[in-house]
């Protein structure tokens, strides 16, 4: 009978559909280090370190006083070069987004504009937890105001809405295509990234607007790492390092133009770097700790591989997560040497999280930004603060100065709390 069932089936099955090329044709990025992509490709190359005292308000009671945080004058002139209203300034993360999607599409004002509902752009955005800051529970309930008389009345709620910077974004362009905000922890936009390239290689759309943005410089985000026992004490990020002692938090925003090749090719754009494969994991183990065994985070990069039809061999550099904390980066090259066995030696792997901080939720987005641009220049950016190897941690990182090294194949690696591991495979275009 099962011989009869599986014969049945193999008649009836569906033909598979026409699977698309997903290629990106536009990226931006607002960062510690830059603003804008050339400028964020040479601070790269240069080992440019982002992680200052912060500034954007009182430290004095703060244990950790340094982070990735973009200066409010820089902030405040490319708000202005846009003319973007200085109110999208009160809430961060809002102002951050909404420059990304200004640098994204400066030199592509139509990217946006659809002829048809079949070409509707999908807007996927990663995005982290909000809070509704003392300050602004102040402001709702005070002896003069009941929560009666403040009903309906009060803007702070709708800050607290993690989807509240996507359907900005959606309201700006007037997108009403499939709109969703992920929220994944460290992975949020890698995952983000990882749907829309699912959508458009099964058809199901043929472009997307999608990246991530999180800033959580403020009281709320720095105590509860601190909490955590999460950030550097001595307040430096040192991937890979023997004396590396936690990750620093970062602050910002990248979107990327996802679209068919099809689609690419009939809009005349130019193509940076294609996709080729995606999967997602779970631990399934310790809602902040990573699994030392590293069994679902190898499984994810070896998944990636297979799908692709790659060999170990085939791929040249990974853009890891690398946060400088002492379990994530011994788990991540345990990960890393159980897929490629012997190759991981030969392996270019490095960290932008040493320069830029951790984003959290943006983090994915900014790393795969990076990852595009070594495989367009074939220049592997540095893991700066890299002094003494762990021996755990006995990879190539890419100590401190940048290699030009031929990178044909890539991969970006994103892991996080709730066991989350993302892996994106990405490739040199060719026609």
């Amino acid at each position: 009978m099962k011989k009869q069932i599986h014969k049945l089936h193999n008649q009836h099955a569906p033909h598979r559909p026409h699977e698309e090329r997903v290629v990106v044709t536009s990226m931006s990025i607002v960062s510690p280090i830059a603003i804008g992509i050339d400028d964020f490709f040479q601070a790269l190359k240069d080992g440019k370190c982002g992680l200052s005292k912060i500034t954007n308000y009182d430290i004095n009671t703060f244990p950790i006083k340094v982070a990735g945080e973009i200066k409010n004058e820089i902030l405040n002139q490319k708000l202005d070069q846009y003319n973007i209203d200085r109110k999208c300034f009160n809430d961060r993360k809002l102002a951050l987004i909404t420059l990304a999607l200004h640098e994204l599409l400066q030199l592509n004002s139509n990217r946006h504009q659809n002829s048809t509902d079949e070409q509707m752009t999908d807007l996927l955005i990663g995005c982290g937890i909000s809070e509704l800051l003392f300050d602004d529970t102040k402001k709702i309930v005070t002896k003069e105001n009941s929560i009666e008389t403040l009903l309906g009345k009060s803007p702070y709620i709708m800050r607290t809405l993690e989807d509240y910077p996507a359907y900005s974004l959606a309201k700006l362009i007037k997108n009403c295509g499939l709109h969703i905000s992920n929220v994944a922890a460290c992975v949020a936009s890698t995952q983000a990234i990882g749907i829309c390239y699912q959508r458009i290689k099964h058809g199901l759309s043929s472009q997307a607007i999608v990246g991530g943005v999180d800033s959580i410089l403020n009281p709320f985000g720095m105590l509860g790492f601190t909490r955590l026992s999460a950030l550097s004490p001595t307040e430096e990020c040192k991937p890979f390092d023997l004396k590396r002692n936690g990750t620093l938090l970062g602050e910002g925003a990248a979107l990327l133009f996802l679209e068919s090749l099809s689609s690419a090719i009939r809009n005349g754009r130019k193509v940076l770097a294609e996709i080729i494969s995606y999967t997602s994991t779970n631990d399934a183990y310790n809602m902040t700790h990573p699994d030392p065994s590293a069994e679902a985070a190898a499984r994810a990069i070896s998944l990636t591989l297979k799908k692709a039809n790659l060999k170990a061999e085939d791929v040249q550099y990974i853009n890891a997560h690398g946060t400088g904390t002492p379990l994530n980066d011994v788990t991540e090259t345990k990960a890393i040497k159980d897929v490629f066995a012997d190759h991981a030696y030969k392996l270019k792997i490095s960290s932008t999280k040493s320069m830029i901080g951790h984003f959290i939720a943006a983090a994915g987005a900014a790393e795969v930004v990076a990852t595009i641009l070594t495989l367009i220049n074939d220049i592997v950016f540095p893991t700066i603060n890299l002094t003494t190897k762990d021996p755990l941690c006995d990879l190539d990182y890419v100590a401190n100065q940048f290699q030009a090294h031929k990178v044909n194949v890539a991969l970006a690696n994103s892991f996080g709390f709730g066991g989350f591991n993302s892996i994106l495979a990405l490739r040199k275009f060719e026609e």
